[in-house]
């Protein structure tokens, strides 16, 4: 369109203006990460749709991990275990919050002795800069520390405004770019939302991919839709469904919805392949570390969870990680070996001849650039708030225990899991078959019940914890439960979960969170359409 063009001006003129970058300093790192981008939904990672094609050549040139873990499952503690190289658990709260209903976040934080990759890199001399475009990884939140520049405006910015997101980031992170003197290595880290829902790809790739997704998932034509913010199963998010429903509509048909998320994928795709050109045009892809990667992946029905990213599954912590080495890697790479984001800590600044301020759980993957030994195998680790979840995947088997309260996953989201439902159909079967918080089944219909006895009898029987165990040799969607088949794997992947638990515990920081700022209205609003605002979390 000729809005789009006239966005994407500035970025080609730069690109063309500029052939060749100030700074030469081969140990320099250009890092993008795309919000919610589910591995599995790439044609990088041989999803049938061509999501990604941009991706696509790039990974000729470089080298791609196959099996890329996050280690949570949403966007604070995802990025704060990359940035720090730490496991969730010497991030979380402590003790546990509940969020408030204002929409507060969980006060996960980085302590002043935990320093960060940015504070690393600029401490060595790095010029550092980030060009943020989720609320939930700002400054108020410690994010900044490290950068000379931290500009968080695209933060501000509406997912419905096509001048946002990426447009919006990439002429402000080549300016940058353009500004560096010769002598200085850099690290620039850019964060990208344009995958992330309520799915509203532009006017140009909307309705790009139609019929069904190729991805092997089965779903209904249509669901209805949450009546309040908050998590829900079986039911569509308050914040997917009220940008493009009618004011009545209580349900909305399924695939469309799907389809506009990959549709948003080849819209970024598109974006990231121009910012590429500029960068190549400059001759920083040839002096510079590319890193490409996201913070986690996105629920598309399964398990019935429906456009969240909550669950400790794969469709949700499967993400993808490419490396560009400076000049390329001409054979083009791909490691099967299972990795996770805590591992980018150490190779980064491995990359750029930095010692690590201390012993970390992650493991650095230079060795890989150069067409070395794959990296042996050893366990991964993710940790979640809902139902105070933790996973552990160990060669074939991956453990996976949840906790479900009230207290950890809200009311609604507690009462429709699958395992609420069918304790809902067998002690109330009024209610069956129906998804509470929904018009069919609205929270006032409990009123004639005894809620207090409801909520008892469901603790007693509800609050587990639920132990599965995947092999995920034959069952890589995890699928059937096997932990009553290999109760001695079960015990020893407990014992290696509750082991690594009690060691990043350890880590936490001794100097207390610090205080979070204030969040301007802007930034509330922008969380509120991205579904964070949540009265119940």
């Amino acid at each position: 369109s000729d809005v789009r063009t006239a966005l994407l001006l500035p970025v080609l003129c730069l690109a063309i203006g500029c052939s060749e970058t100030r700074s030469s300093d081969p140990r320099s790192i250009v890092f993008v990460s795309v919000d919610t981008l589910a591995a599995g939904h790439t044609s990088l990672h041989g999803y049938e749709r061509e999501t990604t094609p941009n991706l696509d050549s790039l990974a000729r040139e470089s080298v791609v991990f196959e099996r890329c873990l996050a280690n949570a499952p949403w966007t604070t503690p995802s990025y704060m275990s990359q940035f720090t190289g730490l496991l969730p658990w010497s991030l979380e709260p402590t003790p546990p919050a509940s969020g408030e209903e204002t929409g507060e976040t969980l006060p996960w934080s980085m302590g002043a002795d935990q320093p960060t990759l940015a504070e690393c890199l600029s401490d060595a001399g790095f010029r550092t800069a980030a060009f943020i475009d989720n609320p939930n990884v700002g400054s108020r939140l410690g994010f900044d520390r490290g950068f000379d520049v931290f500009d968080e405006s695209a933060a501000e910015i509406g997912p419905e405004d096509p001048a946002g997101g990426i447009q919006h980031i990439v002429p402000r992170a080549l300016r940058w770019l353009d500004g560096l003197d010769a002598k200085d290595p850099f690290f620039l880290f850019v964060q990208v939302l344009d995958v992330h829902g309520p799915y509203l790809p532009p006017p140009r790739w909307r309705g790009h991919f139609e019929g069904s997704p190729p991805d092997g998932v089965t779903r209904p034509d249509a669901l209805a839709v949450a009546l309040e913010p908050g998590l829900v199963f079986g039911a569509i998010p308050r914040y997917i469904a009220d940008p493009i429903r009618s004011e009545q509509a209580g349900s909305l048909p399924v695939l469309p919805i799907v389809n506009a998320y990959d549709d948003g994928i080849r819209a970024l795709d598109e974006d990231l392949g121009l910012f590429l050109a500029a960068l190549r045009e400059r001759g920083i892809l040839d002096r510079a570390l590319l890193v490409i990667s996201a913070d986690h992946g996105e629920s598309l029905g399964e398990r019935d969870s429906w456009f969240d990213h909550q669950l400790l599954r794969p469709e949700v912590l499967h993400v993808p990680l490419l490396f560009r080495p400076p000049g390329g890697n001409e054979r083009g790479t791909r490691i099967p070996t299972g990795v996770e984001l805590i591992d980018l800590f150490p190779t980064l600044l491995g990359h750029a001849g930095v010692a690590l301020p201390s012993p970390r759980p992650g493991r650095s993957l230079l060795g890989e650039f150069g067409g070395g030994k794959p990296p042996r195998p050893r366990p991964l680790f993710a940790r979640g708030d809902v139902f105070d979840s933790r996973a552990i995947e160990s060669g074939r088997w991956k453990l996976l225990v949840e906790h479900p309260t009230p207290e950890n996953s809200g009311v609604v989201g507690y009462l429709t899991t699958p395992w609420a439902k069918e304790w809902i159909a067998g002690n109330y079967p009024e209610f069956a078959g129906r998804t509470f918080g929904t018009a069919e089944f609205p929270p006032g219909i409990l009123e004639g019940a005894d809620v207090t006895e409801l909520f008892d009898r469901s603790r007693a029987s509800l609050q587990g914890p639920f132990v599965r165990l995947f092999d995920l040799e034959s069952d890589p969607t995890e699928l059937e439960n096997v932990a009553p088949r290999h109760p001695e794997v079960v015990e020893r992947l407990t014992a290696e979960l509750e082991g690594a638990r009690a060691e990043a515990a350890a880590l936490r920081s001794a100097s207390g969170p610090p205080a979070a700022g204030e969040r301007s209205e802007a930034m509330l609003e922008e969380l509120r359409k991205l579904g964070y605002v949540r009265g119940e979390r």
